[in-house]
Formats: structure tokens, C-alpha cells, sequence
């Protein structure tokens, strides 16, 4: 789907889009649905004339044969379309899932980074992602259903008109308040049940904690299940009443209005009863009318409400699309000659204080550099403004000499590569963990120098060893090894500039202090930046940045900033007995 502006009808179009043969068959036997409901009328009725008149005396009992066997034909077809109904169903969702689902996949992996990190972004990404097929299958299925019932009800309508014309006015009157209120109804439950969206994300997190194979250790370990569990009812039980209240309310207020409806019906009994109709007519046409007054009441009320809520789900799937995106535009590597940054302030919301307050540094071409600072001083969020991830912030970042504004996320991506401390681990295979999707890299060189060919050589199908158990086959490894997998992927995007974000942090001192020097030889013929709090790795680069109240306090050699005595000093020894000196 294209358009810019997303409505119920570009929702149809959806589904005749993308499965053609399923949602025809789909409409088709809706359509001939309503057809018969107002043919039966009339068959039910020549079936109660033939039948009076037999008995009577005065019929033959072919014509009651007749109608006893299109009844059960109808009844056969009813049977048999509710079948072919459910597996057109599961067909279109089917078709969806895998057409519509890629477009939101990508979508969502374009949206600005800072955006994703607003939790009313990741709410209306949960409502808007979390039921996508089945929300488009059922806007298509209201559609459909709308028309059996225009049909089906201004059939009945017809033949009742025939013979007492002013019914029709009486019938309007009658059903416009509680489509009026069904579809306010279903509007404001929406809207409310959006409100809890944030309740919603949290009952999915609570419930992976609970039955999550990546926390079943520490489940077992320290007993925490029963409590979580807790967490997890509170939430369940909170979100589940504000919804069953929203919901009553609403359905009570639709039902009392239906009672409008029985006095359309008891006048119908009564108008109905002249002598130019007969028995047969007149009883199928109040059972009729009866069964009428139970569908709008009941299917119409239900459609304006699900009209309603499928309104306001296709105003969020355009407030959707319409996220901004990162720029993804280069896909050759740029070559790097330098980075000057002049007077960085940053802070993540007006409110909020700056983290970095006035940095300046400046990084040269085929130097080695530690950014070092404590926990919480802005280290990684430097970063993250340097790929891109934060556009918001004040002051100048030049690369190449170029404004960093002139460069798109993606322009970024293939300057920097860099390994976080929060790396993920992909359950795919070792290889596709490193590549991702992307064939133009050299694979056995990554794996060389992040020292991985042992690791590879011990799986039971080398680098196409599914990682992690949730595969047949899938095989788990330590976590050093997931942190040279990380390492792997960066070096394999070879690019000018490298950036080691503590990846380390959960390793020893001296573990850590000797991947920093692995690290080191791998990219001494590139830039590096190693990032840490920890310092055994600050001997190996040419300048220290130290970075303590939200700017650069102190710059220069490992000699040079012990020499000064100030905060570089001061941490490396208290640290100085975390590391062998030898």
C-alpha cells in the first residue's frame, strides 16, 4: 500500500491486492448470503401455504417437497460455506502476513533512532504492528459483512414495504440511534484501550520473563517465578478490567437503545395483519422481522463498532508510516580523514539536564584514541551522536571537513562501525551473525582476526551453526564468544573507523585489557576509538580524551595525564591493582 494517508478502503484494496482469489471468494459467498436470507422468506412461506392447503384438502404434496428440498439445500450450502468462509480466512491472513508484514519490518527498521527510544512510539508501534494481518483480514471481513447485511436486511425490507409501505420510515428511525451509538462506542474503546497500550507492553515483557528460555537459569536460580508472576497477574487483571469496563459500558447503552427495535417489531405484527396477505407470508415475515431486530441490535451494532475502532487503527497505521526515517542512502564505504567536534551539548529532553555540556575534541586519520569517563558521564550517547542516532543536538560535528547534517545514517554507517556494550546475539547462524545479509565483506578474515576459527571449527556445521537452542541443532556458546562474534561483525563491515563501546564490561580486567590489545593490532592501520571506564587499555592509544562533567576535562599521552595528577590519574590508580603490570 503506497498512499500516504491510510483509510478503510485503502485496507480492502489491501486484501484484493494481495490475495485476490481469497477475498473474492470471500465476498462472493458473503453476497449470495444475504441473497437467500430474504428468498428463504418467501420459500418458508410457500412452504406454510402448500402445507395449510394440504392439509386442508385442497393441494397436492409436490409443491411441499419442493420447498422441503431448497431448504435443504440452503441448509447444505450453509454448511459448506462456512467451511469455504474459513479457509478463505486463513488464506488471506496468510497472504498478508507474508506481503504486509516485510513492509512494516522495514518500516520499523528505518524509523529514527531517537524516536524509538519515546515510549509513545513503542506504544503505537505495538498497536499498529502487533495485529496488523488479522486487523486488515477483519476491516475486509466488515466490509464484506456490511454488504450481506445491506442486503439481507433491504430485502426483508422489500418484501415487507409490498404491503405496509410506511414500516420502511418506521425502520430508519428506529436503527440510525444505535448505529450512532455503536460507532461512538467502538471509537471510545479504542481510544481507551490505546491508553493502556503501555500496560499492554508490559504484560508481553512480563510474560517473556516468565516463559523465556534467556532467563529460565536465573528463573531456577534464585526462585524469582512466583513473584514475577505476581507482577505479571496485577498487570493481566488491571488491563483486563479497564477493558471489560470500557467494553459493557458501551454494549449495555447499545442494548437498551435495541429496545426501540421490539416496538418496531410488535408494530409489524399488527400492520401486518390485513387480508391481503397470507398465513404462510405473514408468519415467515415476523419471523423475519424478529430475526431482523436480533441482527441489527446484534451484527450491525457490532459493525459500527468494529467500523469505528477499524477508523482510528487506520489513522494510527498512517501515523505509522509516516514516522521519520533515518537517511539510507550510500552503500559504497566512505573513506575518513578526520573528526572535529566544537562545543557538543546534548540532553534528551528539554526538561533534562545536559549530559554532554561543551565537548570539543578533534580525531586525526590513522590514530588509535580511548574516550574514558565513568559510568554515566555520556560516553556511549557521544557515540550514538556521531552514527547519527541523535540528530537534536546543539553545536558542530565535522567529518571530512563536512557538516555531519550532510551525511545520512546509512552515509555514517559506512565511516563507523562500531561494538556496543549491549551487543545483541542473533539466534541465526555463526556466519549470518557476522554478515547479516551482507555478501561483500571477507568473512574468513573477520573470523581470523576476532580469533573465532577455534570456536567455528568445534560446531557441528562449521559457520552455518544455527546459534542459540530455539533451533533443532542450534548450538549455544560462551559469552566471550558472542563478544568476539560482535567484534567479527564490525570488522567485517571494514570500515575506516572502528569504535570499541565497553563490550567488555562483564569480562575480568585482565580479559578485558587483553582483547582492548587484540583489538589494537587488528585496527592499527585504521582509526579506533576504545571507550571505557576501565583503563587497561589506555597505554595502547596515541591521545586519552577524558570525559568528566559533561565535557572534555583533560586530553593528551598515558605519561602526559598521569603526569597532571587529575581525574585520569586518580582513576587509573585505584584501578592499578585490577591488572598484572607484567
Amino acid at each position: 500500500m503506497k498512499n500516504k494517508n491510510y483509510n478503510l478502503m485503502n485496507a480492502v484494496r489491501c486484501c484484493f491486492q494481495y490475495a485476490p482469489v481469497a477475498a473474492s471468494v470471500k465476498l462472493t459467498a458473503e453476497i449470495i448470503n444475504g441473497a437467500l436470507t430474504p428468498l428463504m422468506v418467501l420459500v418458508v412461506a410457500s412452504f406454510i401455504d402448500s402445507a395449510v392447503t394440504f392439509v386442508n384438502g385442497g393441494g397436492k404434496p409436490a409443491p411441499l417437497f419442493i420447498m422441503v428440498a431448497l431448504m435443504a439445500a440452503y441448509y447444505a450450502y450453509s454448511q459448506v460455506n462456512h467451511v469455504v468462509i474459513q479457509i478463505a480466512d486463513k488464506m488471506l491472513e496468510n497472504k498478508l502476513r507474508e506481503n504486509v508484514r516485510p513492509q512494516l519490518i522495514k518500516k520499523h527498521s528505518r524509523i529514527s533512532f531517537a524516536l524509538l527510544e519515546n515510549p509513545e512510539t513503542l506504544d503505537l508501534i505495538t498497536r499498529v504492528c502487533g495485529k496488523t494481518e488479522s486487523q486488515l483480514a477483519s476491516i475486509l471481513n466488515s466490509f464484506i459483512s456490511l454488504l450481506q447485511l445491506v442486503i439481507q436486511i433491504f430485502g426483508t425490507l422489500f418484501l415487507l414495504v409490498l404491503h405496509v409501505w410506511w414500516m420502511l420510515p418506521l425502520f430508519i428511525a428506529s436503527t440510525i440511534p444505535i448505529a450512532f451509538i455503536a460507532y461512538k462506542g467502538g471509537k471510545s474503546v479504542y481510544l481507551k484501550d490505546a491508553a493502556i497500550t503501555n500496560l499492554t507492553r508490559r504484560h508481553y515483557y512480563l510474560s517473556s520473563v516468565l516463559a523465556g528460555r534467556e532467563t529460565a537459569a536465573e528463573r531456577t536460580l534464585f526462585g524469582y517465578a512466583d513473584d514475577i508472576n505476581r507482577k505479571f497477574s496485577d498487570v493481566h487483571l488491571k488491563r483486563s478490567n479497564m477493558n471489560t469496563k470500557n467494553i459493557a459500558m458501551e454494549h449495555i447503552t447499545i442494548h437498551a437503545c435495541g429496545l426501540i427495535l421490539n416496538v418496531f417489531v410488535l408494530v409489524g405484527v399488527f400492520a401486518l395483519l390485513h387480508p391481503g396477505i397470507s398465513h404462510g407470508l405473514y408468519v415467515s415475515l415476523i419471523g423475519a422481522l424478529i430475526a431482523l431486530a436480533r441482527i441489527i441490535t446484534g451484527a450491525v451494532s457490532n459493525l459500527m463498532w468494529q467500523i469505528a475502532e477499524y477508523t482510528a487503527y487506520m489513522r494510527e497505521y498512517t501515523q505509522f508510516f509516516a514516522l521519520p526515517e533515518s537517511d539510507n542512502n550510500t552503500t559504497e564505504l566512505i573513506s575518513f580523514s578526520g573528526l572535529e567536534i566544537r562545543n557538543l551539548r546534548f540532553r534528551y529532553t528539554p526538561e533534562s539536564r545536559y549530559i554532554l555540556d561543551g565537548v570539543s575534541l578533534t580525531i586525526e586519520k590513522g590514530k588509535s584514541y580511548s574516550l574514558i569517563g565513568r559510568n554515566g558521564a555520556g560516553k556511549s550517547t557521544l557515540t550514538k551522536i556521531l552514527l547519527g542516532l541523535y540528530r537534536d543536538f546543539e553545536g558542530q560535528i565535522l567529518i571530512n571537513g563536512k557538516d555531519i547534517s550532510n551525511y545520512g545514517t546509512n552515509d555514517l554507517r559506512r565511516i563507523f562501525s562500531i561494538v556496543y556494550q549491549d551487543f545483541a546475539k542473533y539466534y541465526i547462524a555463526l556466519g549470518e551473525n557476522i554478515t547479516l545479509g551482507n555478501d561483500n565483506g571477507n568473512l574468513e578474515s573477520a573470523l581470523r582476526l576476532a580469533e573465532l576459527k577455534d570456536t567455528v571449527a568445534k560446531l557441528p556445521e562449521n559457520k552455518y551453526t544455527p546459534l542459540g537452542k530455539i533451533y533443532e541443532g542450534g548450538m549455544d556458546i560462551s559469552g566471550g564468544e558472542w563478544q568476539k562474534v560482535a567484534v567479527a561483525r564490525a570488522l567485517y563491515a571494514d570500515t575506516a573507523f572502528m569504535i570499541l563501546d565497553e563490550p567488555t564490561a562483564s569480562l575480568s580486567p585482565m580479559t578485558e585489557s587483553k582483547l582492548y590489545k587484540r583489538f589494537a593490532e587488528i585496527t592499527k592501520d585504521k582509526t579506533s576509538l576504545l571507550i571505557s571506564h576501565r583503563l587497561g587499555s589506555t597505554k595502547l592509544s596515541d591521545v586519552l580524551f577524558v570525559l568528566d562533567n559533561g565535557v572534555i576535562s583533560e586530553t593528551g599521552t598515558h605519561d602526559e595525564l598521569m603526569s597532571a595528577n587529575g581525574v585520569y590519574a586518580d582513576m587509573f590508580k585505584k584501578q592499578r591493582s585490577w591488572y598484572n603490570e607484567n
